[in-house]
C-alpha cells in the first residue's frame, strides 16, 4: 500500500459488503460526487467507479461492529491509499463507519 493521506472522509451508497479470507470487511463504495477525487483511472477500470473500502475488525471495537449493507449511506473516515499490485485507491483501513 501506498500512504496517500493518514486520514479522508468520503461519503456515499454501499454496493455490497463481503467478509475476506483475512478476517477483514470489505465493500464498495459508490462516491457522492464531491468525494469523486478519491478514484482514480483503475478504480474506473476496475471497479466499475467504486471506491473500495476496507474494515479491519482488530482495529474496531468487535462488540460495535455494525458493517453495513448493500443500499446505506455511509461517512468512512479513513487512511486514503493506493493499492499497489491492483492500482486502484482505497480507504484502508477505514477507522470509522457511520450508517445514516
Amino acid at each position: 500500500m501506498q500512504v496517500l493521506s493518514n486520514c479522508e472522509l468520503a461519503v456515499g451508497l454501499v454496493k455490497h459488503t463481503k467478509k475476506m479470507d483475512d478476517g477483514d470487511y470489505k465493500f464498495l463504495l459508490k462516491l457522492d460526487s464531491k468525494y469523486n477525487f478519491l478514484l482514480n483511472k483503475k478504480n474506473e477500470k476496475k471497479t466499475g467507479g467504486y471506491l473500495v473500502v476496507e474494515i479491519v475488525p482488530k482495529d474496531q471495537d468487535s462488540k460495535k461492529l455494525d458493517l453495513p449493507k448493500s443500499g446505506d449511506k455511509v461517512m468512512v473516515w479513513g487512511a486514503w491509499v493506493t493499492d499497489k499490485p491492483k492500482g486502484w485507491h482505497e480507504i484502508h483501513p477505514a477507522w470509522k463507519v457511520v450508517i445514516q
